[in-house]
């Protein structure tokens, strides 16, 4: 995803009117929203899978490992989302 600096800003700015600047805001923000949708759903469907696997486990050393693991996968998927949010 491409990110545009404050400095790139205001050349753009100094070319552009205010609804083409505010279409193209529009525009990426929309960008921005489908990603967010599109990692929604794979961080879901990836939950859905992780709860697949603990629940089929009969094991109970196999379950408590699945559970570290697991704790750490939703830590990742946590951080991946908050910082598509920044």
């Amino acid at each position: 995803m491409e990110i545009i600096c404050n400095e790139e800003l205001k050349e753009i700015k100094n070319t552009l009117r205010d609804d083409d600047i505010f279409n193209m805001i529009q525009d990426k923000r929309s960008k921005l929203n489908s990603y967010l949708l599109k990692v929604l759903a794979e961080e879901r469907s990836k939950e859905e899978e992780r709860e697949k696997l603990y629940n089929s486990t009969k094991d109970l050393m196999e379950k408590k490992r699945l559970e570290k693991i697991i704790s750490m996968e939703r830590s990742h998927s946590s951080e991946r989302i908050l910082s598509l949010n920044e």
